[in-house]
């Protein structure tokens, strides 16, 4: 008995290095990349991570021919900074996160970019809700992230949860972190409400 070869969409690598998504299959694409007239258009990782999981291939617009998925990893990662945040998304997605590449430089920092905003749905606690997280990443071998540009991570989008991904050697730690106000005020809280329960106060 043989077994049916998958069926497989196909990414179009253009000759200016773009990535079109030129024939679909399946449903994992459709939160991906950005549209520009009527044609979908995706970012190296997504890529890179359709073409690892099996679900599309990459093809060469001169002559038509699949790329190996060795020379894929090799092309749309050709930057350290690509490398990184490609495992950073990666662990994300099989995680179950939806992810949408932002590559901002808001932080103005050359080794602090942010990467991805990434949302998780909270079926299990409360219908509708939501992680929503900004993510910034960093290699190890970059230096530490100065104070000022920590707080001007965290305090660019207040709507989420903001999360540093520190990348070494493909295996990735995610950090949350929180603004030093927000710390202060939370500590000042519980300092008063443990003066006011030594004076036997409410």
């Amino acid at each position: 008995m043989s077994l049916k070869k998958k069926s497989r969409g196909e990414i179009l690598r253009t000759p200016d290095g773009k990535l079109v998504l030129s024939v679909q299959k399946g449903k994992t694409h459709l939160k991906m990349g950005y549209w520009v007239n009527r044609r979908q258009y995706l970012h190296p990782e997504e890529a890179l991570f359709l073409i690892d999981r099996g679900d599309m291939k990459l093809i060469r617009a001169h002559g038509g021919a699949e790329e190996p998925l060795e020379k894929c990893w090799e092309s749309l990662l050709s930057t350290e900074e690509l490398r990184h945040t490609y495992h950073a998304y990666a662990f994300l997605r099989r995680s179950g996160f939806t992810v949408r590449v932002v590559r901002s430089g808001a932080c103005g920092s050359s080794n602090l970019v942010v990467a991805f905003s990434a949302k998780k749905s909270l079926s299990h606690v409360k219908e509708g809700s939501e992680l929503l997280y900004c993510v910034a990443v960093v290699s190890s071998r970059d230096p530490a992230p100065t104070v000022a540009e920590m707080q001007r991570f965290v305090s660019q989008d207040l709507s989420s949860r903001s999360v540093l991904a520190v990348v070494d050697d493909g295996s990735v730690l995610f950090h949350e972190v929180c603004a030093y106000e927000s710390i202060i005020s939370s500590v000042n809280d519980d300092v008063t409400s443990h003066k006011r329960n030594d004076t036997g106060t409410c």
